[in-house]
């Protein structure tokens, strides 16, 4: 989801960023970076409710993520896969996202976000924890990794609340225009052809197709995987100057997506990719790929919110959108220059209190920590641990 992006899309100044500058400049010790930060990151998810805290919505109020609680589910798989056991907060998220599956109590399974929002601004405001589709594919995918692992999730549990937040999406009337899952399961968000959340979602989605035991199913979610990736090899773009492949926020608008939006695109085809998409081979990886390093300063060691083809645009990337790339950066051995760029930039985000701001401490935007770009950090960082450049922890 985008919650700031009709707040922060016009903003164009990108001040000072003076210790970002020195951290990228500067020869950085990734692994003890990450193994110095997530005890003490770790430490601030302890509790009963990890994924609470301030949300960067115009409520600015203290709430409950889902997103937030699968990133910490999400980063606590990985410290497990790493052989450095499973934080006790990754139980209790994923144990939420479980017992929270229906916060509406309208009988659907799904996950959203804990206030009103008006996403396009159209008038169409969404109550509290409607099921939007971003929302719910993290949680899916979240609660998918957990259920991998053998001793530490309740998996028959994890897949009957996985299969019934797909099966909404089973209905062709779920489709946008262009033929993509929806942005959400309100009407009015159907009329937009919205890229991100339906090419995670649909990734997630084939991955469940091997995964379930009635064909039937499986069946039914391949055909609105495959119907979403048809629609973005439909509507891809190519940057004239790189060759990479890339995708405007949606049909509807003429401006390419941010760094975590654009993350969502890569890492939703890739995962589809992964799990034998019956149209994988009519997407070229690497080109995907490449899209996310035009999102690195070219005479800064800035990390861009929106890419060089946006040079209207030079805010500074939020520690939302760092982490949700690192996590796509660091899973790609190809990518360990945008890896290094990206962790390098992080130590500018800290507050005295060590805490991670939205952006860089030394910007003059508005500025206070989200909790739950926290937790995309903190996935981040775990990854980046997980899979160490040249394989040595």
């Amino acid at each position: 989801m985008r919650p700031a992006h009709a707040r922060w899309a016009a903003k164009s100044l990108l001040l000072g960023m003076v210790v970002a500058s020195l951290a990228a400049c500067s020869k950085v010790d990734e692994a003890a970076l990450l193994k110095a930060e997530l005890p003490l990151m770790w430490v601030r998810m302890a509790g009963p409710s990890p994924g609470k805290g301030l949300v960067d919505y115009p409520s600015d109020g203290p709430a409950d993520i889902p997103k937030a609680y699968a990133m910490i589910l999400l980063a606590a798989v990985d410290a497990q896969r790493a052989g450095r056991g499973f934080p006790e907060a990754g139980t209790v998220s994923g144990l939420w996202l479980l017992d929270h599956a229906d916060e509406n109590r309208n009988g659907i399974t799904g996950w959203g976000v804990p206030v009103a929002w008006d996403a396009y601004g159209d008038g169409s405001e969404n109550p509290a924890s409607t099921e939007y589709t971003i929302a719910t594919a993290i949680a899916v995918h979240a609660l998918l990794d957990w259920a991998g692992e053998p001793g530490t999730a309740p998996r028959d549990r994890i897949m009957e609340v996985v299969l019934a937040a797909s099966q909404p999406y089973f209905d062709a009337s779920m489709r946008t225009p262009a033929g993509l899952l929806p942005y959400s399961l309100s009407p009015p968000d159907r009329r937009y052809d919205t890229f991100n959340p339906a090419a995670y979602m649909a990734g997630q989605m084939q991955r469940l197709s091997r995964l379930v035991n009635d064909p039937g199913q499986a069946e039914l979610l391949r055909q609105a995987a495959d119907q979403t990736m048809q629609a973005l090899l439909d509507h891809r773009k190519v940057n004239p100057a790189t060759g990479s492949w890339y995708w405007n926020y949606s049909v509807q608008e003429d401006s390419s997506n941010d760094l975590p939006h654009a993350s969502y695109v890569v890492d939703g085809i890739r995962t589809y990719i992964r799990h034998g998409g019956r149209l994988a081979a009519a997407f070229d990886r690497e080109k995907v790929l490449a899209h996310l390093d035009e999102f690195l300063g070219e005479k800064t060691p800035d990390i861009r919110a929106w890419p060089r083809l946006r040079p209207d645009v030079t805010l500074a990337a939020r520690s939302y959108d760092i982490g949700m790339a690192l996590h796509v950066a660091c899973t790609e051995p190809a990518m360990a220059g945008l890896r290094t760029r990206l962790i390098a930039a992080t130590p500018a985000y800290k507050d005295p209190d060590g805490q991670y701001l939205k952006y860089p401490a030394a910007s003059k935007e508005r500025n206070f920590v989200v909790r739950e770009y926290e937790t995309y950090l903190l996935r981040g960082f775990e990854t980046c641990l997980a899979h160490p450049v040249g394989g040595a922890k």
